[in-house]
């Protein structure tokens, strides 16, 4: 009857509020900073997390909108976004954001967002969940500086040095490599690094870059001097060479060379085997 009816309800309400209490202490305990806002963007609620990665304070969060705590740069995609969403075009999306801390510094966050509606479909707010990725941020910045700065030293190396893929062909070489190769720029782009070899050591180097290339050796350094043809016009160079694998590359095999010059570049040294060649010191 009636006392049984009011006996259920009370077991369902009671169940629901548990139910509540305990996902309130799942996000209020969460590791990860989760917050939501209102059609208008204005916060409506948030975490411990939450207040840690903006640094506001509960009292402060309130009186803030979403915009408050977002970088500049991000307002108009986030705008964008968020006028889709209303539109009902998506209902969740993920995106790397900036927000601005209560001090004006600046934190990178994962954000995953996901729109809440009600039985008729519209929209009621948008709940958001943050991963802190300062650090990674931070630390792709310095591998980037770090990068710029390792290619000032090789582009400006008075040691010729080119870097080669699993198959030989050219991806990288500094300005010192044109002037001892005698190729330019597009004349190397797309080059097998097997055509500047000098016919006679054509074989030998073959064998070293396949060894670099199935891993069975990370580098090599052959004793004795390698002569190069450069640029087809009959000139060689008597060269110490050295190769080894590019352990920062993810393909197997890729290659990096350095040459040194030994002797002055002549045109035919076959026509006087009798002179004696300067060298020069290393």
């Amino acid at each position: 009857g009636i006392t049984q009816d009011i006996t259920e309800f009370a077991r369902a309400e009671s169940a629901l509020r548990d139910s509540e209490a305990h996902l309130r202490s799942l996000l209020s305990n969460s590791t990860a900073a989760i917050a939501s806002a209102d059609l208008k963007g204005k916060l409506t609620y948030w975490n411990a997390a939450f207040e840690n990665l903006t640094g506001y304070r509960d009292e402060e969060l309130k009186t803030l909108s979403n915009a408050d705590i977002s970088h500049p740069d991000d307002l108009d995609d986030a705008r964008a976004t968020f006028g889709r969403i209303r539109r009902g075009e998506i209902d969740e999306f993920r995106r790397e954001k900036r927000f601005l801390q209560k001090d004006g510094t600046v934190v990178w966050g994962d954000l995953s967002a996901s729109a809440v509606r009600d039985a008729e479909g519209n929209l009621l707010e948008v709940v958001g969940v943050v991963a802190d990725i300062t650090e990674m941020k931070q630390a792709e910045e310095a591998l980037k500086r770090s990068e710029a700065r390792h290619r000032g030293i090789l582009a400006n190396s008075a040691v010729a040095i080119a870097s080669t893929d699993k198959d030989g062909s050219l991806l990288y070489w500094n300005k010192a490599f044109e002037r001892f190769t005698g190729y330019n720029k597009e004349e190397l782009t797309g080059m097998d690094v097997a055509e500047i070899n000098h016919p006679e050591e054509t074989d030998t180097a073959s064998e070293n870059f396949l060894k670099l290339k199935q891993g069975v050796i990370d580098n090599f350094r052959p004793r004795r001097r390698r002569r190069y043809a450069a640029n087809g016009r009959g000139y060689r160079r008597y060269i110490r060479k050295e190769a080894w694998r590019n352990s920062l590359d993810g393909t197997r095999g890729a290659a990096v060379h350095s040459l040194r010059a030994l002797v002055r570049r002549h045109r035919n040294p076959e026509d006087d085997p009798g002179r004696r060649r300067p060298r020069c010191r290393l």
